[in-house]
């Protein structure tokens, strides 16, 4: 017997759709110099992230109070466009040094 895959169950899930969306717009955003647009879309990307981790609700005042901050008050939030790209920095710093420090010798 072989399995039947349904159609509607393949593919990507949608919140992994939305990140790839706004990471997307992230990036478009900062490469036309729109920081004020960036700035909002780095408090929606962080709202998904606390919704998705569980905080809902934290992650509804997140996603949609912080845009709102940095339209209003785009001078005094400016350094929270550069957040995400030191953020994948420090990941990446933190990965390979973990995974290609040498083993432990016995």
């Amino acid at each position: 017997m072989s399995e039947v895959r349904q159609l509607g169950k393949a593919g990507p899930p949608l919140f992994a759709l939305l990140w790839c969306g706004l990471a997307v717009a992230y990036l478009v955003a900062s490469a036309c110099g729109e920081r004020v647009l960036a700035l909002a879309l780095v408090g929606v990307m962080t709202g998904a992230l606390l919704a998705a981790a569980g905080k809902r609700v934290i992650g509804v005042v997140v996603g949609v109070g912080l845009p709102i901050a940095c339209m209003a008050w785009p001078e005094s939030l400016f350094v929270l466009v550069y957040l995400p790209p030191m953020a994948a920095f420090a990941f990446m710093a933190w990965f390979f040094g973990r995974t290609l420090r040498s083993g432990r010798r016995r």
